[in-house]
């Protein structure tokens, strides 16, 4: 039986999850949400003109049932609803980040384990076909240096959204579950960063080290193109052992170099692949929806993003006292700064 799901916002983020719902084959669109009735409702009539409502209160009123939900609204709104579906007991997708801060998403992950509800987290970019590659790539080597680096266009002005550390919070929080994927987890941080010509950071780079005992760097800034030209948009790099490994842009290639030779390997993804940003939204929910089908753990949950928001907050504790942060062994079973 298919499974039914909501989708709760009908922003950017929403327009893409509803429409992989609405195409997976195991699932059906059960209903738009959004307080926007005006954007829910457009959404809606793109979809099969399936039902729409301003509030979840409204949806069950009216009677809708559904299996799980898609959180896709503000960021300051997440808990909340997060904290509403897993009391009803119901699966869940959440945008990044799932709470305001690591206390509020272990609280979350402990509901979750009581409900046996499964709760993914989209941290689309793991879903890179070249990231994907290289993780498989790099089993039998040992790491050595790590550096990630993106730029994109970024607020200047303080507001509701865009505090002093937004380009932390919503920003580096992708690179940072990159890295995660890619070299396992991260042990200290030491941050610095800037407001150049801006109210708010607008650049920062931190120095990493891992528990795996290899090092690296995290570097982004608010100074890039618009949307649709934020080119390179991001850059990846990793020495291990036997070869340096490049990730061009994120999803254009891979470049291996090996020690023992002068020569240069590349993969790509096929040409009868679609490979652009949005491909990785998509990954990351089916990853989700078949984690539903059957019945396995999400493959990026809520314990993911607990412990990418640890290292957040490391980062932000490092900008605020200029001291290295160490984070505790044991995420797991508790976790915290030192």
């Amino acid at each position: 039986m298919k499974k039914r799901i909501i989708i709760i916002g009908a922003g950017w983020a929403g327009q893409h999850h509803a429409r992989a719902v609405y195409e997976h084959p195991d699932t059906e669109l059960a209903a738009i949400i959004d307080r926007r009735e005006e954007a829910a409702g457009a959404l809606a009539q793109k979809l099969g003109g399936v039902p729409y409502y301003k509030t979840l209160e409204e949806l069950e009123w009216q009677g809708i049932g559904y299996d799980a939900a898609v959180i896709c609204t503000l960021p300051d709104t997440h808990a909340t609803f997060c904290k509403a579906l897993l009391q009803r007991g119901k699966h869940l997708f959440c945008e990044k980040p799932a709470g305001k801060n690591s206390g509020e998403i272990a609280w979350l992950l402990a509901l979750s384990r009581t409900r046996a509800a499964i709760a993914g987290v989209n941290y689309n970019q793991r879903y890179s076909a070249c990231y994907r590659k290289l993780k498989d790539k790099i089993s039998d080597e040992k790491p050595h240096l790590i550096s990630i680096s993106m730029q994109q266009q970024g607020p200047v002005k303080q507001s509701d959204l865009a505090h002093p550390y937004f380009i932390v919070t919503d920003s580096c929080c992708h690179m940072i579950d990159t890295l995660r994927y890619i070299n396992g987890e991260i042990s200290s941080v030491y941050a610095v960063g800037k407001r150049i010509d801006s109210e708010i950071l607008s650049d920062v780079a931190v120095s990493l080290e891992f528990r795996n005992g290899s090092i690296g760097v995290m570097t982004h800034t608010f100074v890039g193109g618009v949307h649709e030209s934020q080119h390179p948009f991001q850059h990846f790099e990793l020495s291990t052992d036997k070869a340096r490994h490049e990730v061009t842009n994120m999803l254009e290639g891979l470049h291996t170099y090996p020690h023992h030779s002068m020569e240069r390997t590349t993969w790509s993804p096929s040409v009868f692949e679609s490979c652009n940003y949005a491909e990785t939204l998509k990954s990351s929910i089916y990853a989700w929806i078949e984690s539903l089908t059957g019945s396995s753990p999400a493959p990026v949950d809520l314990l993911d993003a607990y412990r990418n928001s640890l290292v957040v907050e490391a980062c932000i504790k490092s900008l605020e006292t200029g001291q290295r942060v160490q984070l505790q062994d044991d995420i797991e079973t508790g976790g915290g700064l030192i």
